[in-house]
């Protein structure tokens, strides 16, 4: 199981990267999963409304981590313990973190504030996919 990033959607979608057909072996085995607010991390710097179409619908083939209250309250413990730590994170990666340790996912991303989450699987690239260096802090 995996949950890509937004920061690898936007790197391929500035380098033209077809990541519909790149990510489609994880579609078809159900193994890709998409929050809320990736989507809209992505499509929200999406110019071209034609683009942003061909996204929505590949988006809406993969399913969605329910943002339901549970996952809210995952949402706030993470944070509560981890700002005890030191490693407070932007609000919208522990939404992420929450989700995948949730679903049991892996988080696919260039993103380094993930490696501090207690428990969360990450890796920067996908076998098959143009190795590109991390993006930096």
């Amino acid at each position: 199981m995996i949950l890509v990033d937004s920061t690898l959607y936007v790197d391929w979608l500035r380098r033209r990267i077809d990541f519909p057909r790149l990510l489609e072996p994880w579609v078809r085995s159900r193994s890709l999963w998409l929050c809320g607010v990736i989507r809209v991390e992505v499509i929200r710097g999406i110019l071209n409304p034609n683009q942003k179409t061909r996204v929505e619908e590949f988006f809406d083939l993969i399913p969605d981590i329910p943002t339901d209250p549970d996952l809210w309250h995952d949402v706030t413990s993470l944070a509560w313990k981890l700002d005890r730590d030191g490693k407070a994170l932007p609000l919208t990666d522990l939404i992420i973190s929450a989700g995948a340790l949730k679903v049991g996912a892996k988080v696919v991303t260039f993103d380094r504030h993930f490696l501090g989450v207690p428990g969360l699987a990450c890796q920067s690239d996908l076998p098959g996919t143009p190795r590109i260096p991390a993006a930096p802090e």
